[in-house]
């Protein structure tokens, strides 16, 4: 059975697969529903799923079973079978190409399949995966923006985290031992770190599967019930803003109500470059008063954790790069146990890079002055290998400066080495002191000189004179 506004009059009506033809009810806004005679198909139908399918503004049908089949809507509530999908014990609808349109993904007694819309409501089928599949919860399970699949599977197969590649391609992730049979099963943030965890209703005790946030899961060792689960419903039913849940189960149906007072008060440092030494405390928020005692659920291997002050120390290797890193704590209040996990992603090590270009000439008796940058993805220890003595290097501001004297005129070598926690890298270069310019010089006028310009300025008047006499 499936609620949604089937004759778009602003209330939910009912569309409800059966063991014979499905049928559809329409609310008449006070909660009184009228068959609307229409007879759906003329086989059993054990799912059903509502949701626009061919982009036109209302909601059609999506239904598994023996007739599986899609029925498009109207937009009145009236529907036609459109195709013929038979394939499925329980089906989900989710974008699953993430091209903007409804697709399907069925779970099947066999061959699971995933449905690609076309945005028109005509469905391209491909094979999956060859499990018995009872439930399928879809969500982003590894935070990459497209949506994975948890499998609910029966006759004591693991259930299974199918995680989406791209383009409705799926690759299978991990299975979550059960042992039983999975009848409902849900995705959802329960611990409230913002990632999506696993509820399974099964034939014993129903499980809940924390999500370290990369689409590894931790099982919290909580055992839900007795009874057989066929249904479930999630919600915040204390008002406390966490998520409790309801089952529906073949006893006495139950509420379990969810304790998150016991989390992580700010979050882990998730990340951590090889070679680098990860080395942090832990911080749990509890309520005033509670006593808790920790211990290791699951650490990786490189990591040294202290339970009695929640110290985490260790370096990952080159090799750990490859592979998540789950740390799970188990966080034991006297009444409960409380399992907290996250994931590092360990990030390979680049080499460091000096960005700057030395200065390579300076007059002597003039300031010198070459400020180093850097980068690195980690922290860096920055030196001055050899400098002149004319030199000096901060390591702290990374300015190396000073000033040549005129005994200092030449070609002098200079390196700077910079090394972060695995490699290291130097620039070598030469300083040339060049010599200052020399002063500018005055030339005085000599006497002679001057006598000189006399004579010249004399001698056509002595010549004059010279002729004049003469006659």
């Amino acid at each position: 059975m499936a609620l949604g506004d089937l004759d778009n009059d602003g209330d939910l009506d009912v569309f409800i697969a059966n063991n014979e033809a499905d049928k559809v009810l329409f609310n008449d806004g006070n909660g009184t529903f009228t068959d609307s005679g229409q007879s759906l198909g003329s086989s059993s139908s054990l799912d059903i799923n509502l949701g626009d399918l061919d982009g036109d503004g209302d909601l059609d049908g999506i239904t598994a079973g023996i007739d599986s089949r899609v029925w498009l809507n109207d937009g009145k509530g009236n529907f036609s079978s459109s195709q013929i999908i038979n394939c499925c014990i329980a089906i989900t609808l989710g974008d699953l190409d993430n091209d903007g349109d409804l697709d399907a993904y069925g779970g099947s007694n066999g061959a699971n399949t995933i449905f690609i819309n076309d945005g028109k409501g005509h469905f391209t089928s491909q094979y999956y995966s060859n499990n018995d599949t009872f439930s399928i919860a879809l969500g982003d399970l590894d935070n990459d923006g497209d949506l994975d699949a948890l499998e609910g599977n029966v006759h004591g197969s693991d259930d299974l985290i199918q995680l989406n590649t791209g383009g409705g391609n799926f690759v299978f992730r991990s299975g979550l031992s059960a042992n039983t049979v999975c009848r409902a099963a849900s995705l959802n943030d329960f611990d409230g770190d913002g990632d999506l965890d696993a509820f399974l209703a099964n034939s014993g005790s129903n499980k809940i599967w924390i999500n370290s946030g990369v689409a590894r899961f931790i099982d919290t060792g909580l055992a839900l019930g007795s009874s057989y689960t066929f249904d479930i419903g999630i919600g915040d039913l204390d008002g406390d803003g966490d998520l409790d849940i309801f089952t529906g189960n073949s006893g006495a149906n139950k509420v379990w109500i969810n304790n998150t007072q016991i989390k992580f008060s700010t979050p882990p440092q998730n990340q951590v470059v090889q070679g680098v030494l990860y080395d942090i405390t832990l911080e749990i928020a509890a309520p005033a008063g509670t006593n808790l005692d920790v211990t290791s659920h699951t650490m990786p291997s490189w990591i040294n954790f202290d339970a009695t002050n929640l110290s985490l120390t260790g370096r990952a290797s080159a090799i750990d790069i490859i592979y998540d890193h789950l740390v799970a704590i188990n966080v034991d209040d006297g009444v409960n146990t409380t399992v907290l996990s996250y994931n590092i992603d360990v990030l390979e090590n680049t080499i460091p890079q000096i960005t700057s270009t030395p200065t390579t000439s300076v007059q002597a008796g003039t300031n010198y002055q070459y400020q180093v940058t850097v980068t690195d993805d980690s922290n860096y220890d920055i030196q001055a290998v050899t400098i002149p003595s004319w030199l000096n290097f901060d390591t702290e501001s990374s300015l190396l400066s000073g000033t040549p004297s005129s005994t200092d005129v030449g070609v002098h070598s200079a390196s700077i080495k910079v090394t972060d926690e695995i490699q290291s890298v130097e620039q070598n270069f030469t300083i040339e002191v060049t010599s200052p310019p020399p002063p500018p010089t005055t030339q005085k006028q000599s006497k002679s000189s001057g006598g000189g310009s006399m004579f010249w300025l004399l001698l056509p008047v002595a010549f004059l004179f010279s002729i004049r006499s003469k006659q």
